[in-house]
């Protein structure tokens, strides 16, 4: 339930618990049969890339997949 936070907490809390291999799971849509705005999320997400990218690569899942088989 990361959307109901405020941007800064989802932001510190990502960015506290990220670990090498770290799979970092945001919620940006609505499920069915709610009405719950997720914009907090999709707003703390460039900052956690900033805060991130000096010391991690980000992939997507499927990359991630692929490079697990090498």
């Amino acid at each position: 339930e990361d959307w109901k936070r405020p941007p800064q907490e989802i932001v510190a809390r990502v960015v506290h618990q990220a670990r090498p291999g770290s799979i970092i799971l945001l919620h940006d849509g609505i499920p069915p049969n709610e009405s719950t705005s997720r914009m907090n999320t999709v707003q703390a997400l460039p900052d956690i890339l900033r805060k991130l990218s000096p010391q991690y690569k980000f992939v997507t899942v499927p990359e991630l997949i692929r490079a697990a088989k090498k």
